[in-house]
């Protein structure tokens, strides 16, 4: 059981390899540890997107609240995760549910197969639409969005992507392009 745990993902500009051997002791715990069951109780995750110092992104999970079974190699490891998505304007809930196989040692970890689920409602899209359209457009985007994102596949073959998204009271500007808001259905 992690009650209240917090953690902050960044990822890190190009990495630089390993030196030969390096690595080698981080496929040990791996090998021979497993995890039968963690309970996470009012959690927080916050990831951290500044690779693009001119329109970073940021994004806090809270109230996460879920279980991971079975985490260890060849072994299969059931999620079931929800939470609270901080941004302007409100909350948005947020669950992750599924499987992941995984493989017999770490350093084989294309093998890992995935049949999960991301569900999002009240998803507010003008952080995205800063962060992913270009800023010569000046884009703009209003409204609510719900998601709904599937993976299903193993790594190293190819993972299909089913996804579904649908809109409330949506809008997305682009002066530089359209007189006039495109409504989003």
């Amino acid at each position: 059981l992690l009650a209240a745990p917090s953690l902050r993902l960044v990822p890190q500009p190009e990495a630089k390899p390993l030196p030969a051997g390096a690595g080698a002791h981080r496929t040990d715990l791996f090998t021979f540890a497993t995890v039968q069951a963690l309970t996470l109780c009012n959690g927080e995750l916050t990831l951290v997107d500044d690779r693009d110092p001119d329109r970073p992104l940021a994004m806090t999970l809270s109230a996460l609240n879920g279980r991971l079974n079975g985490f260890g190699q060849n072994r299969q490891l059931r999620l079931a995760l929800k939470g609270r998505l901080q941004q302007k304007g409100g909350e948005a809930a947020v669950s992750l549910t599924g499987t992941a196989a995984m493989p017999p040692t770490l350093i084989r970890w294309r093998e890992t197969t995935l049949h999960v689920q991301l569900k999002a409602s009240g998803l507010a899209p003008e952080p995205l639409a800063a962060r992913y359209i270009p800023s010569a457009l000046s884009a703009s985007a209003a409204g609510r969005v719900s998601l709904r994102l599937g993976l299903d596949g193993a790594l190293a073959t190819g993972l299909q992507v089913d996804a579904d998204l649908d809109g409330r009271d949506c809008s997305l500007t682009l002066p530089s392009l359209f007189s006039e808001p495109l409504p989003l259905e």
